[in-house]
């Protein structure tokens, strides 16, 4: 069992760190063509992660472990 962790909506003071969790994930995948690692890619995908927060319609949940957000 898992002690710590919360499941809440994501709120405006979030959006930085979901931005980097998400960019974190991607950048560390190993199922990408090695274009993806391509700097002006790279850039693209860490701008879009940095705006997904702010400019999504639906709900978007996090999870904190200890108050950290992992997810």
């Amino acid at each position: 069992m898992v002690t710590g962790l919360t499941i809440r909506t994501i709120t405006s003071a979030d959006h930085e760190t979901v931005g980097a969790v998400g960019f974190a994930a991607w950048a560390a995948a190993e199922a990408f063509d090695e274009s993806y690692r391509d700097p002006e890619v790279i850039a693209k995908v860490r701008h879009e992660f940095t705006v997904f927060p702010r400019e999504t319609k639906g709900e978007i949940f996090v999870a904190a472990l200890d108050a950290e957000i992992v997810g």
